[in-house]
């Protein structure tokens, strides 16, 4: 019953277009990332080059009724499609991934440090008896064993990503069970603020 209602908010979405410019999106990845990105392993296939550049469309979701603070979330980050990456960067212009997260929160009035471990201490863990939703906050731990990348969970095994420097702030596949690798990453869990 959960996942039905699940697919429902994804057919809902809004379809975007890679490219568009001006105070609109500027670029989308559907599926694998683009040789730059060393953490993604998608399965999907991206016509995109190095220079960020690509053709494809994606589906941006948008939230109605569940948590209403997530649609809000949403629309705030779909404004950021297309941001360059930037170290440090918590604004638009150029965000990490967690001042992507920050700004895109502070927006919908909800705080957060700008740090990916600290943003995951921060917020409550969802288990695993819970449902994902789209809004909620994903994490990765590197091989040290740190807390070391954030990104917003989009639904059906999406994010919304400030990849590394030379990268937009993109969609990308992520797994969703807890422990898979995503590159030489792992995922260490979903939160919600």
């Amino acid at each position: 019953m959960l996942a039905v209602g699940f697919f429902a908010l994804m057919a809902g979405g809004v379809a975007l277009v890679a490219g568009i410019k001006g105070s609109s999106i500027h670029s989308v990845v559907q599926g694998k990332p683009d040789s730059t990105n060393s953490k993604a392993s998608g399965t999907g296939s991206t016509t995109g080059t190095a220079s960020g550049t690509v053709a494809p469309t994606t589906t941006f979701p948008s939230v109605a009724g569940g948590k209403a603070k997530f649609g809000s979330v949403l629309q705030y980050a779909k404004a950021e499609l297309g941001q360059p990456y930037a170290y440090g960067g918590s604004e638009p212009g150029g965000f990490d991934c967690s001042g992507l997260i920050q700004y895109i929160f502070d927006k919908a009035g909800i705080n957060l440090p700008h740090n990916a471990e600290a943003q995951y201490n921060a917020t409550r863990h969802i288990t695993p008896s819970e449902s994902l939703l789209p809004g909620m906050l994903v994490f990765f731990r590197e091989t040290s064993g740190t807390i070391g990348h954030v990104g917003l969970y989009l639904g059906e095994g999406k994010m919304l990503d400030a990849p590394h420097t030379g990268a937009d702030v993109r969609v990308e596949n992520i797994p969703t069970q807890i422990g898979a690798a995503w590159g030489s990453d792992t995922l260490a869990g979903f939160t919600e603020p």
